[in-house]
């Protein structure tokens, strides 16, 4: 991939998980940047199975998933179930995970569970320009490890 420099105004944490960082990018910015919007899973739990893309070793399987009760908004992937289709399969934290149908069904935390994105329901937002100092960005960073600590050691 070529790099391009993009000038980021603002950057939000997203609702679901406190390590997924969201900047606002439009068709065209994202056309410049050579990047594709997708859109999220209608019916995320559809199909049993997903397609992962490997955030730096561009590889690409397909695994299977299980809902976790106990934890709505994740899934586990099933490691025994993974094919690969693509490069070296070794599934990490950032892998993105589509859905049978080519939505966007969620990021991986971990090399074990994927965030499922119902939604890009932003919470914490951080601006920058001249005036990033005043951001605070040292206590929001705090309280967003707080709520990732929180989280069952599994999906930490």
């Amino acid at each position: 991939r070529s790099q391009k420099a993009y000038s980021v105004a603002l950057m939000s944490c997203i609702e679901a998980d406190p390590r997924i960082l969201v900047v606002p990018v439009g068709a065209k910015q994202a056309n410049v940047l050579g990047g594709k919007i997708y859109n999220l899973a209608e019916n995320p739990f559809k199909f049993q199975q997903a397609v992962l893309v490997g955030a730096q070793n561009g590889y690409y399987g397909e695994a299977e998933f299980k809902l976790d009760p106990q934890n709505p908004d994740y899934v586990k992937m099933e490691k025994q179930a993974f094919r690969k289709l693509f490069g070296k399969f070794s599934p990490s934290r950032g892998d993105l995970v589509f859905s049978k149908t080519g939505e966007l069904l969620g990021i991986m935390v971990n090399d074990t569970h994927c965030v499922v994105l119902k939604s890009i329901k932003t919470t914490t937002k951080f601006k920058f320009g001249n005036n990033v100092l005043s951001e605070q960005t040292g206590g929001i960073m705090a309280s967003q490890k707080f709520i990732m600590n929180s989280l069952p050691i599994h999906l930490q």
